[in-house]
């Protein structure tokens, strides 16, 4: 078995190394710090460093990320040419007044009309009045008397000697004058004497006329910047920039070699202390 003070070796030496490479035990693994498990009382170890490990690794870095700006796209324009209007039609008016001669011709006049009043003219007129029409009327009379002679079985009738007879009396006629108007009263025109003169009188020969005269309208060629297309604002997406970072990574190796352990020298012991001239009594004990 091994002696305390060997193991109190083993571990300062291991202390001594921990602490020596610090940095060689950030980011490691336990079996790189501390020895193997396993190891039967007595073993040591010296730690050895083997060939490095090299890892190469690419890792993808965004630079800038997806976005959008505004691009501003220009005018698209070129140049035409077109007919302009330099002067417009226009339409001169010349008047040319109308001709007029004179005439002179004889003009027979009627002449002057009197009027003349007649009275009213009338007439006498005899005519023939019925005064009452004819008539017939019942008088008494002599007449013979009615017999009275008996027939069995008829009627009879017996004279009272009272006639009476139908009489025609004849129409009663008187002859009356009466006034008749032949013509009424009224008026006459009597035409007079026509009377002839002579008078002049302006005729037209020719009307006003209006003698239109067309100027034609004038152009002229000219050159202009007519736009195609306007200008416009466009929204544009831009990618993600990306680069692309290589590492490479190298990574020392570290192990635990057994060796043969060197046992340290015995520590000098000190001088034992006196005892005291009075010793202490355990408790209970009495003297």
């Amino acid at each position: 078995m091994p002696k305390p003070t060997d193991l109190l070796f083993i571990a300062a030496a291991t202390g001594l190394m921990l602490a020596a490479s610090p940095t060689a035990a950030r980011g490691r693994s336990p079996s790189d710090i501390a020895p193997p498990v396993g190891a039967h009382p007595g073993q040591c170890f010296a730690k050895v460093r083997g060939p490095d490990s090299v890892t190469h690794t690419r890792e993808q870095i965004l630079i800038k990320p997806a976005g959008t700006y505004d691009k501003v796209i220009p005018a698209v324009t070129r140049q035409v040419e077109k007919q302009v209007l330099a002067t417009p039609a226009s339409v001169d008016e010349r008047r040319h007044p109308a001709v007029f001669k004179t005439l002179w011709k004889t003009v027979t006049e009627p002449g002057r009309t009197t009027t003349i009043r007649t009275p009213a003219r009338y007439r006498t007129v005899n005519e023939r009045v019925l005064i009452s029409p004819a008539r017939t009327v019942w008088k008494q009379g002599a007449g013979r008397p009615v017999t009275g002679d008996y027939t069995p079985g008829a009627q009879s009738y017996v004279a009272t000697g009272e006639v009476l007879c139908r009489v025609r009396i004849p129409a009663r006629y008187a002859v009356h004058a009466r006034r008749e108007l032949v013509s009424p009263a009224g008026e006459r025109t009597v035409q007079g004497r026509a009377v002839s003169h002579r008078i002049s009188e302006r005729v037209q020969v020719s009307p006003e006329t209006v003698e239109r005269i067309a100027h034609p309208a004038t152009f002229r060629t000219v050159r202009e910047t007519v736009v195609v297309t306007p200008a416009r604002t466009v929204s544009v997406r831009t990618p993600p920039q990306w680069r692309v970072v290589e590492r490479t990574r190298t990574r020392a190796a570290y192990g635990w070699q057994p060796v043969v352990c060197a046992h340290p020298a015995p520590r000098p012991h000190p001088h034992p202390r006196p005892a005291p001239a009075y010793a202490p009594q355990p408790y209970g004990e009495r003297g």
